[in-house]
Formats: C-alpha cells, sequence, structure tokens
C-alpha cells in the first residue's frame, strides 16, 4: 500500500470517530475536543522513536491507528461522565463536572493505557522484528503521551469553548 494512502485512512479513521461522537454526545464541539487528543498522543509516538533511535515503520503506522481508538476511548469515558454529572446536577458548573468525571474514570483509563502497554512490552523483546517492535514503541509512547492529553488538554479546550459559550 502506497504511503499516502495509508495517511488517507488515518483521516478516515479521524472522521468516522467525530461523526460517532457526534451522534452519541448531540454535540459538535465535544468531539473535537476528543478528535484533538489523537495529534497530541502522536506526540509521544514521534519522541519514543527518536528517544529510542528505532525506525518508524508499517508497525509505526499501524500504531497511529490503534492510537486515535484508545485515546478517543479514553476521553469518551471522561466526556460521557461529566456529560451525565450535568445533566444529574444542573447546577454544577462545568469545570467542577469535569473535575468529578476525571476522579471517577481516571480509574479506568489508567488500568486499560497500562493493560496495553503490558501487552506491548513483549514486542519491545525482539527488536529483530521491525513490525512488532515498532507497533510496541509507538502504542507506548503514545498511550504515556495520552494521560497527559486527557489530564491538560481536555478540560482546558472544554472549559475554553464553554467560556466562549456563554458570552
Amino acid at each position: 500500500m502506497h504511503w499516502s494512502c495509508q495517511y488517507e485512512l488515518i483521516g478516515l479513521v479521524v472522521l468516522l470517530i467525530y461523526i460517532i461522537c457526534a451522534i452519541i454526545f448531540e454535540s459538535l464541539w465535544q468531539p473535537l475536543a476528543l478528535i484533538g487528543l489523537i495529534p497530541l498522543s502522536y506526540i509521544g509516538v514521534f519522541l519514543a522513536f527518536y528517544w529510542t533511535d528505532s525506525n518508524f515503520d508499517q508497525g509505526g503506522y499501524a500504531s497511529f491507528i490503534l492510537l486515535a481508538g484508545n485515546v478517543v476511548c479514553a476521553g469518551i469515558f471522561i466526556v460521557a461522565e461529566m456529560n451525565r454529572l450535568r445533566k444529574r446536577y444542573p447546577n454544577l458548573s462545568l469545570f467542577m463536572a469535569y473535575q468529578k468525571a476525571f476522579r471517577h474514570k481516571i480509574g479506568p483509563v489508567l488500568l486499560t493505557v497500562l493493560s496495553t502497554v503490558v501487552g506491548m512490552v513483549p514486542f519491545l523483546l525482539y527488536e529483530q522484528e521491525a513490525f512488532w517492535y515498532a507497533l510496541g514503541i509507538g502504542t507506548i509512547g503514545g498511550l504515556l503521551m495520552s494521560l497527559v492529553a486527557v489530564g491538560i488538554y481536555l478540560p482546558l479546550f472544554l472549559m475554553t469553548k464553554q467560556s466562549q459559550i456563554s458570552l
């Protein structure tokens, strides 16, 4: 498969994720916040390849596809809980709702990330298998960066939009 076609597939994955999240959340803004998590997690992929001085190949590309789903899933946990809390407690501020949702859902998010990272560790033992090694390096780096994105970027993005809406 040609490289440009592979990157078009990443675009298709992002579009499908956006459409599904827009339907689930009945919002056009919240899915954008979740889509924004994807390129931030990709920073972790590139840093992991840089720090390990490894070659980015088909395995690295596959880690992009894997990360797109995993990172958005973590965001969905938190945003869905935040929406549930705001519906149940209408006087709760957006910040407080996000904070409570984050505290409630960070455990499952951390367990998901940890289990995936541990599942990728065996691929790191066989450096001669280029695809699997690159998949492991890229996925681990991206998932670790996704924790930073969920903890910092997601609340900032959601709070910024809310302040613009209330003006």
